[in-house]
């Protein structure tokens, strides 16, 4: 998906009073655990890279963004995400699926589970194992004496199960899987939400 027109910081957690903002060299597209992902540019958006919503030490930062497009049937939905800032292991955010005949589903994301820090720690060499996510690759900083070996996200997967509306008169349900409208993405209001890329299997 084309995730360009929402985009509101590039490819650094650094808060606005930061001197000298720390970025991450992100490439334009990669393969993570399988599944192709396209990253935004920054510098063709304006050095706008990535998504950050609100958490409880960014209050500065939207809290949500609505209706990414889509207008697919997707199979499966593999979001590549992370956070920063994390205050708790509690819920980071929500991916509020629309469908276009009106249904909606709402797939919330929890610290240390579907999603963990961006970053690897001095003297780290991966990211975090989760439960219910897949680390990705670790990209290097853009300058020397950064915080941290690098950084990347976590490939979080979404399998469709939502069929159309409607009865079928036969012992098998025949109703097709629903076409996704659009996603928004909300903040729990914690840590600090990052998307990066969103990738659907057809």
């Amino acid at each position: 998906l084309d995730l360009a027109p929402f985009c509101n910081i590039g490819f650094s957690d650094s808060p606005e009073n930061m001197v000298r903002k720390e970025f991450w060299l992100f490439p334009r597209k990669d393969v993570i655990r399988g599944v192709p992902f396209t990253f935004v540019d920054p510098a063709a958006n304006g050095g706008k890279s990535m998504i950050a919503l609100r958490g409880r030490y960014r209050k500065t930062l939207p809290e949500m963004v609505r209706s990414i497009p889509v207008n697919k049937v997707p199979k499966r939905i593999f979001f590549l995400h992370g956070m920063c800032y994390n205050a708790d292991n509690g819920k980071v955010m929500t991916y509020r699926l629309n469908f276009a005949d009106g249904q909606t589903r709402e797939i919330d994301v929890y610290a240390g589970i579907g999603v963990g820090e961006w970053k690897v720690a001095p003297g780290g060499k991966t990211l975090a194992e989760l439960p219910e996510a897949l680390t990705g690759k670790i990209y290097p900083a853009a300058k020397s004496g950064q915080w941290g070996e690098g950084a990347g996200g976590y490939v979080y997967v979404w399998t469709n199960n939502v069929r159309t509306l409607g009865v079928t008169n036969q012992d098998v349900d025949q109703r097709s899987l629903a076409t996704l409208k659009s996603i928004d993405l909300i903040s729990a209001g914690r840590a600090v939400p990052l998307l990066f890329a969103i990738t659907l299997e057809e």
